[in-house]
């Protein structure tokens, strides 16, 4: 190594500096959180934005279900799904990998996912050259856009322009689809970003709960604590003087000193009674917070039943849980299908078919039912077509192919087992007229209806694999012993006579 480069690792580099917005939630009222959501409705959300931050990062109760809402699609495992006769698979796991290496990938995917709640979400793609084999460029890194950056003044959604150091330099960039992902991952879309998305529906009510705390510990501050009733003589002016003092001593020293005509009493106020109010009000306010997110709230307070029991109300709320995950990573899959992966096959030149993404599959129970209904459907004489083998694979979060078809016991040891030795001079007669008569109950059932085709199956067949697919196929239901002893028979028969089956 070269002093000078040594040198160089030893100097400190500069620091870039991400300017954020200072934190207003301290100042928040019903006023002002009213004047944000006006502010945001005309295209500033510069404060909209700021107090969405200090919502998520300083009230637990909302920062926990936002967290629970987005683990329930990134805590999946991620693939790439793909056709299995389309051929690119060695592709599709190259650009699956590469995605996995990449450092900025997770935390790319947990700031998209905050549009769950916030309007919308900005992540900036950078790429640069590959080195991989039949690659042009690939992704150096996926970076999140602060909130902070967004602007609404022109009446659409741009991007303000930062220097090196993080300051803002007054131009403003539009979201080029080419370099920029943009994901509304709500429900919302026929609203315009400024009013806010889901977010605005948390405003208030995490108002109410972090200002109803604050009145339940002053009010626990002013009648929690027991309090003292002194009596003295109304003749004696110094009785008076020397018990206020006493009271005021009384803080200090943990203890009082009174003359002995004097009455000192403690009491207890009731401030049980007084703080339930608080508490309910605090929990129905964490519980519509808890609705708004994850669309119920037995995941974060445990509830009696009401007309339901707990565990019939909880899988009630599970399922509304599942509805809400299965949306945020089919919404997710859309963005990323279209807006990273259409990009990258584009300036990498690829022509093989565009994957679609998946993180993980359904939850155990519906896991369970799906597979009962396949069993069903199985026993009934159904079976997957390859558009259904698709979506069962994507539905479970796993990867199954068809099974190739057992074969049939004794068609193979039939073909391997060589023929009976014949005297050449003899035409072997007697032989074949005892395979005839030995065979003769099967070939009639053959030319009933059931087995009629079996003929033709024979005939059409152009190998003994291909023999063995087709009667699988053609007969499902019959027993697979049965039907290899009329194979084996009619076959024998043919064979022996040199003549058709019938």
């Amino acid at each position: 190594m070269k002093i000078i480069d040594l040198f160089r690792r030893l100097v400190p580099a500069r620091t870039i500096i991400r300017y954020e917005p200072a934190a207003i939630s301290q100042t928040m009222d019903a006023g002002r959180v009213g004047a944000v959501l006006r502010s945001s409705e005309s295209g500033n959300m510069d404060d909209f934005h700021s107090l969405a931050r200090d919502i998520i990062t300083g009230h637990g109760h909302t920062l926990s279900e936002f967290s629970k809402r987005k683990l329930a699609v990134i805590g999946k495992p991620f693939s790439l799904a793909t056709k299995a006769d389309l051929g690119n698979a060695a592709l599709v796991e190259a650009v699956t990998t590469h995605f996995e290496d990449l450092p900025s990938f997770l935390p790319a995917l947990t700031h998209l996912l905050d549009s769950t709640l916030y309007p919308v979400s900005v992540v900036q793609k950078i790429y640069k050259p590959s080195t991989r084999p039949g690659w042009r460029y690939e992704l150096d890194e996926l970076r999140p856009v602060p909130y902070h950056l967004l602007d609404y003044s022109t009446g659409s959604l741009m991007i303000r322009a930062t220097n090196a150091d993080g300051g803002q330099n007054g131009q403003l960039i539009a979201p080029d689809p080419i370099a920029f992902i943009v994901h509304r991952g709500h429900l919302l879309q026929s609203t315009p970003d400024t009013w806010g998305g889901p977010m605005r529906a948390v405003m208030f009510w995490w108002l109410f709960a972090t200002q109803d705390r604050d009145w339940w510990i002053r009010f626990l501050e002013r009648f929690g604590a027991p309090f003292m009733v002194g009596k003295y003589d109304e003749t004696s002016p110094e009785s008076r003087m020397l018990l206020e003092r006493a009271f005021s001593a009384a803080t200090r020293l943990f203890g009082i000193a009174i003359p002995s005509d004097a009455d000192v009493q403690i009491h207890q106020a009731n401030a049980t009674q007084g703080g339930d109010a608080f508490s309910a009000f605090h929990k129905t306010a964490c519980n519509e917070i808890s609705k708004i997110i994850v669309g119920q709230t037995t995941s974060s307070d445990v509830q009696s039943g009401g007309g339901l029991n707990s565990g019939g109300q909880a899988e009630a709320q599970s399922e509304v849980r599942d509805d809400i995950r299965q949306y945020d990573a089919m919404a997710l899959a859309s963005t990323f299908r279209t807006q990273i992966l259409v990009p990258l096959w584009q300036i990498n030149g690829w022509t093989a078919p565009i994957p679609t993404p998946t993180w993980g599959g359904q939850s155990f129970q519906s896991i369970d039912k799906i597979s009962q209904a396949y069993e069903r459907s199985k026993n009934g004489g159904l079976e997957l077509t390859d558009e259904g083998l698709e979506q069962y694979n994507a539905a479970l979060g796993l990867t199954f192919r068809r099974a190739p078809a057992a074969a049939l016991p004794g068609l193979s040891a039939l073909a391997a087992s060589p023929p009976p030795t014949e005297n050449p001079s003899t035409p072997g007669r007697a032989a074949c007229d005892q395979i005839a008569q030995a065979g003769a109950p099967a070939l009639v059932e053959a030319l009933n209806a059931t087995l009629s085709p079996l003929r033709d199956i024979v005939m059409s067949s152009t190998s003994l694999s291909d023999l063995e697919s087709k009667l699988m196929a053609a007969f499902p239901n019959l027993d697979h012993t049965r039907a290899t002893e009329v194979a084996i028979l009619s076959l024998t028969a043919n064979a022996r006579n040199a003549t058709d089956l019938y």
